[in-house]
């Protein structure tokens, strides 16, 4: 049974403000470390440039005290308390469809983050927030139905995770030329995505610029990889599509063909190629809007089934 769009909206929605919960939480957390090692600091522009990874708009005299209040709490953007309130808005909204479990501990995690990080545990704070959201992640796959309902959470959550990793990799990738550890710095960009022991694991290569973009952003099998999030991404969707070719489908597949077909590119050329990735993000988003969450199209792909019931009635009111 098809999906109202604002259900299927919501859905996503919820997915994708997960994801940007614990992506945020991630970096603001291994931020706070870097900032104690010179090495891994360029410049005096660390907590600016934070802030533009986390999506705020420039603010070239941010202080550390400044950029973890305004990641944390900030009114107009992307904060984290904002992330958690839209997680819990969209959870109340799509009540029904969720576990109690899932529920519970989304609730409990609104209500942390409200009362704040105590005085001296601002990490352990950060440390929380990042693991609940894991787990609200572990709960809907373990306990949805994993009908189109739980499709559209995991598009949201892979195509969102998708975006941030990029976006990660390309900003770092030019703001840490300077950067006098090489191996501290890019360490750090791998445990902002919580993929240091699988980079370990899947290579012998040294902690560095080329090997680590190479992995975070084409690593078929690492679940914080590029490559694999949008294979997740276009798995969901034609789930969701159910064996029809939907504009959905074709965006995610242009998204995919960008990051393959020159492999080298984001090596050579990583904030070239970040341009491109998030131009067709963009495209993407316009895509979900059409296919999915515009009423009319809802409205549209739902028209087959009607017409078939209809006339599976027709056919047995007639042989009445």
């Amino acid at each position: 049974m098809p999906l109202l769009s604002s259900a299927a909206s919501t859905l996503h929605a919820f997915g994708r403000d997960l994801e940007s919960t614990e992506h945020l939480a991630r970096i603001l957390r291994i931020h706070l470390e870097l900032s104690l090692d010179g090495g891994a600091v360029p410049g005096g522009r660390f907590w600016p440039r934070f802030l533009l990874l986390a999506g705020w708009p420039a603010m070239p005299e941010a202080t550390a005290s400044q950029a973890v209040e305004t990641a944390i709490a900030g009114p107009t953007g992307p904060s984290l308390r904002g992330s958690v309130d839209a997680v819990r808005l969209a959870a109340q909204a799509i009540r029904p469809r969720l576990s109690t479990e899932i529920y519970e501990q989304v609730n409990s995690l609104y209500w942390r983050t409200r009362e704040g990080a105590r005085d001296g545990q601002l990490q352990s704070f950060l440390h929380d927030v990042e693991l609940t959201t894991q787990l609200i992640g572990g709960l809907v796959d373990d306990t949805m139905t994993h009908d189109h309902a739980w499709s559209f959470v995991r598009l949201g959550r892979h195509l969102t995770r998708s975006r941030n990793v990029a976006r990660l990799v390309t900003r770092k990738a030019g703001g840490l030329i300077a950067a006098a550890d090489t191996a501290v710095a890019w360490s750090g960009v791998l445990r902002c995505c919580s993929a240091f022991e699988a980079f370990r694991l899947a290579t012998a290569e040294h902690v560095g610029r080329d090997a680590v973009i190479r992995f975070l952003l084409l690593h078929p099998s690492s679940p914080q990889a590029v490559h694999f999030c949008l294979e997740e991404t276009l798995t969901a969707v034609r789930q969701i599509d159910g064996g029809r070719r939907s504009g959905a489908d074709h965006a995610v597949g242009q998204l995919l063909a960008l990051l393959l077909d020159g492999a080298q590119e984001p090596i050579r050329r990583p904030e070239l190629f970040g341009f491109r990735f998030e131009r067709l993000c963009g495209t993407v988003s316009e895509a979900l809007d059409r296919t999915y969450f515009a009423p009319a199209a809802q409205a549209h792909r739902a028209a087959p089934a009607f017409r078939v019931q209809s006339q599976q009635q027709q056919q047995t009111a007639i042989g009445s």
